[in-house]
């Protein structure tokens, strides 16, 4: 995709990103709850982008929002390729002590460019 067919959607949305994208991980995160004593848990998927800024690359953390109904993170597809450039739609991101921390909007997929 060239950035003229960027999707204008993604573009409206205001808060979107590019990046080349260098590693994916799935998980799923367990704790036991202090109150009842069972077990909860959640899968997560995060991926590791590299982007430049004022001339500088900068590594970001980006989290997938997965469905609650998902419990195997082998049911997690990720078909994000290693060195690809990536058009992202950002539900939000921060900054922690020189960290990057973004989270996708739920339901975006990302597009490479080419």
């Amino acid at each position: 995709m060239k950035y003229s067919d960027i999707p204008e959607a993604m573009v409206a949305a205001g808060a979107c990103l590019i990046g080349e994208h260098r590693g994916s991980q799935v998980e799923r995160v367990e704790w036991v709850d202090r109150n009842d004593g069972k077990s909860k848990g959640f899968v997560k998927c995060t991926h590791l982008f590299e982007i430049g800024i004022g001339g500088a690359v900068q590594a970001i953390r980006v989290d997938e929002p997965i469905p609650k109904t998902v419990i195997d993170p082998k049911e997690v597809k990720v078909t994000l390729k290693r060195g690809s450039r990536y058009l992202l739609s950002l539900q939000s991101l921060k900054n922690d002590r020189g960290n990057l921390d973004a989270r996708l909007v739920a339901g975006s997929v990302p597009v490479e460019l080419t």
